[in-house]
């Protein structure tokens, strides 16, 4: 059988033809033949499908794409391939693609892993049968969800476990559409049909009332699964103003800022409609479900459970299928991927961050010049718009954009750069000359001081050993850098990254409560299964992984723009 991808993207379908695979139509999928002498191509193909924008942003050359990109991408890859295969023993061409998969997952997975022992099928603990976990279980089966994973407890937080032995392309979970919360299902309930009679009611206001009409009823078809959920969520739209403030000179401060913000003035603007329901039904509703509170806490909810179902996602039975893309053992800790979720939403929208996400970024805002002459400044602006060049960038632990580079390229060329870049030059493949390339890496290495000299201010960092990388010692750095010479007196070569040395958010929560540096009384917050304590001292700990994060990753970018400015120096 032949495997069929639609690539409409023309970026996707460019990389492609870049390693010598060519789609030519956005209309016409490309067709494959699943066999095993196929597996790398339908790999590569699979990679570049699965591609998010921000890997793309990232990718340097084609070729990268010849072996695993990263982790969540090659996964994707792999569960994208499973889904386009028969059942087993159908096709023999197919057999020895799933062969060759589950091989290649076998040795993907110990990358996962990171020694963590709470995966081992001899620490699990399932809940107790009279436990809300226990009878959603219960509920999940009585209204038609096939499962092959159950609720676990791994160390002090819940999870997921296998329930028997799995192969990849195995479904997980199968839901059937009647068991999902969703407009066509909340439309058909009693409160549904009231809140459908409300004129200009959107989608996103219609779930949010419903959650916080239905998860009181206890007549309701998802009764029992109102009843699994958490009293409280603790996301970053929840987090006290004392929690924000300590956060004062980052993103963080100002993304938690809006979102709460906006949540607020949409409950304001939805106050005189939640009035009105009560008025028009007040034996049946009551105050208290309608109070600020309630309704961040069914938005919570649905920020961060819901997800979105792609175009033909069910199956032709009605069901929703979850497969698994590696092989797990009965009793293994399952996961499911957020996908490439940089550590601001996720504290914002999920109550945590990882350490080390391979996926955070630290965003940067690009300015053209404003103090040159009109005429100029318009060359530069269409040069910028004919090569798709954006204002706005982000900055990972990996490595500088080069999206990124040719902005900065471009925002500093002269006159004579620009000419030549009007009739050809890509300052996104290569630099354009030495002096134009320190240039940009001097604006590019005082952009990062600035950015950097908040966060080692950050309140959350107080105690915290100050870098001598701040915008204070590194003032000089274009002048010094014309001399070959680093202006802070720092080998940022030999430089350690925040994380490498600070303590994971388990540690840092689990082991002591403590989340400020240096010795201090430890403090055990009583935790949820979640993890979250009502004292914040679980959410602070992610607010400050989250700073060391940010940190980390600007001083990786300070180090690659030093290194490339003492290549472009010396070549002046």
């Amino acid at each position: 059988m032949d495997i069929k991808f639609d690539l409409p993207d023309p970026s996707k379908r460019s990389l492609l033809a870049a390693v010598g695979v060519e789609a030519r139509s956005p209309y016409t999928p490309l067709r494959i033949h699943a066999c095993g002498q196929n597996v790398t191509l339908l790999m590569l193909v699979a990679r570049v499908h699965c591609l998010s924008k921000i890997e793309s942003y990232f990718l340097e050359s084609p070729q990268e794409l010849q072996s695993p990109l990263n982790l969540r991408n090659e996964a994707a890859a792999v569960s994208l391939l499973l889904s386009y295969l028969p059942g087993p023993g159908q096709e023999e061409g197919c057999e020895e693609v799933r062969q060759a998969l589950r091989q290649h997952c076998e040795g993907l997975w110990p990358s996962f892993v990171h020694g963590d022992a709470s995966m081992q099928a001899d620490s699990v603990r399932y809940p107790a049968d009279d436990s809300p976990a226990a009878d959603f279980q219960r509920w999940a089966a009585d209204v038609g969800i096939q499962s092959n994973i159950r609720i676990a407890k791994f160390g002090a937080l819940r999870g997921c476990a296998a329930g028997r032995d799995i192969e990849p392309g195995e479904n997980l979970l199968s839901i059937p559409a009647a068991a999902l919360i969703y407009e066509d299902t909340v439309r058909k309930t009693d409160v549904g049909r009231m809140l459908s009679a409300i004129p200009d009611l959107a989608v996103d206001n219609l779930l949010i009332l419903f959650t916080m009409i239905d998860r009181h009823d206890p007549d309701s078809a998802w009764a029992r699964y109102w009843a699994s959920l958490p009293a409280a969520f603790h996301t970053g739209l929840s987090f006290p103003p004392t929690l924000v403030h300590r956060l004062a000179g980052t993103a963080g401060a100002l993304e938690l800022t809006r979102a709460q913000g906006h949540l607020k003035r949409q409950y304001d603007a939805t106050r005189p409609l939640l009035a009105m329901l009560l008025a028009a039904y007040p034996a049946l509703l009551s105050p208290a479900w309608f109070e600020f509170g309630q309704y961040t806490w069914a938005a919570e909810l649905w920020y961060s459970y819901a997800f979105e179902i792609e175009y033909g996602r069910l199956s032709e039975a009605g069901m929703l299928n979850f497969p698994a893309f590696r092989p797990c053992k009965e009793g293994e800790q399952v996961f499911i991927s957020y996908g490439p979720v940089p550590n601001l939403k996720l504290l914002c929208y999920y109550g945590f961050v990882i350490a080390d996400n391979p996926h955070d970024v630290v965003p940067l805002t690009l300015e053209l010049p404003a103090e040159e002459d009109a005429a100029l400044h318009a060359r530069r602006t269409a040069v910028w718009e004919r090569l798709g060049l954006a204002t706005e960038h982000n900055l990972s632990a990996a490595r500088l954009s080069p999206q990124l580079l040719a902005a900065l390229r471009v925002a500093v060329a002269t006159a004579e750069e620009l000419a030549g870049m009007e009739t050809g030059d890509d300052p996104g493949r290569a630099p354009l000359n030495p002096e134009n390339e320190a240039q940009a890496l001097r604006t590019l290495d005082v952009a990062l001081a600035q950015l950097l000299d908040p966060l080692e201010a950050c309140p959350l960092l107080a105690g915290s050993p100050r870098a001598a990388n701040s915008l204070e010692s590194r003032q000089g750095v274009a002048m010094a850098g014309a001399g070959g010479q680093d202006a802070s007196g720092v080998d940022m070569e030999d430089a350690t990254g925040a994380q490498d040395s600070a303590p994971g958010l388990g540690n840092e929560v689990h082991a002591a409560g403590s989340v400020g540096p240096g010795p201090t009384t430890a403090i055990t917050p009583e935790l949820d299964e979640n993890g979250m304590d009502d004292g914040w001292v679980a959410s602070s700990a992610a607010c400050r992984q989250y700073v060391l994060g940010q940190q980390a990753i600007l001083r990786c970018a300070q180090r690659e723009c030093l290194a490339r400015l003492r290549a472009a120096v010396a070549g002046v």
